[in-house]
């Protein structure tokens, strides 16, 4: 939206700014497309501000110090390759803005089982999902984390007295509903671009592999555009820390 108001008061020619050697597959002369791109991009800046304070959060849930919390928030900001993927589009920042709400949401409700945690974990996968479908595989592996956190604090005699029977699923109604909003909103847009709820864009793709396994594994961990070990070397040490992370 900004970047269509910028296209209605900007200079004639001002789009070439944003129509540079990164951007051959649009038209120079499509000039609101031009700033229609530059406020997408621009838009990174704060989802990956965002994310950053998000995961702040989230370790302080956790029950990290607040000068660990902000090291590893800085560290995510700038000397990840966060920043790295923000150089195009928005659906990575945005799907790690919304699994790192997702996460967030969850340690908070494991600390206070309460219904805004649980909607807002939901909301959480409802972004991820709504920027990218295949997030949808992490439903299962959350809903059994949730399950066994619930059972751990009907068991707890730390538990809330007077707990009602039954609370957890309220609380899991409130994160399915949280979902389900972020999902009717995605099969809208949809029926609007595609004719069809079902249809995300992907086409045939969605059902296979667009590109060999090793090819893809390598460009992800060594290649010039996205490699991770290459924009952030420090995932050596992540890796050496687990254990410790995990005790």
């Amino acid at each position: 939206l900004l970047g269509r108001a910028m296209a209605v008061v900007a200079p004639e020619g001002a789009e070439r700014a944003f129509v540079g050697p990164r951007f051959l597959w649009y038209d120079a002369s499509e000039r609101e497309r031009a700033f229609r791109f530059a406020g997408v991009a621009l838009t990174n800046a704060v989802l990956v501000a965002a994310t950053c304070a998000l995961l702040y959060l989230l370790l302080l849930e956790l029950g990290f110090a607040a000068s660990t919390a902000l090291g590893v928030a800085l560290i995510l900001g700038l000397a990840s390759p966060l920043l790295v993927y923000t150089k195009t589009f928005f659906t990575e920042p945005l799907a790690t803005l919304g699994l790192t709400l997702l996460a967030w949401g969850m340690a908070r409700w494991r600390n206070r089982p309460e219904v805004a945690n649980a909607a807002l974990a939901g909301l959480g996968l409802g972004i991820a999902v709504l920027t990218k479908t295949a997030h949808l595989v992490l439903l299962p592996v959350i809903a059994a984390a949730a399950w066994l956190a619930a059972r751990a604090a009907d068991r707890s005699q730390d538990s809330a007295p007077g707990r009602p029977r039954g609370w957890w699923m309220t609380n899991a109604l409130a994160a399915v509903s949280a979902l389900a909003l972020v999902l009717g909103l995605l099969a809208v847009l949809n029926v609007a671009r595609f004719g069809s709820a079902f249809e995300t864009g992907y086409g045939r793709e969605i059902g296979f592999w667009s590109s060999p396994w090793l090819e893809g594994l390598l460009g992800q961990l060594i290649g010039p555009g996205r490699g991770l070990l290459l924009y952030f070397p420090g995932v050596l040490l992540a890796a050496a820390g687990t254990p410790a992370l995990l005790r």
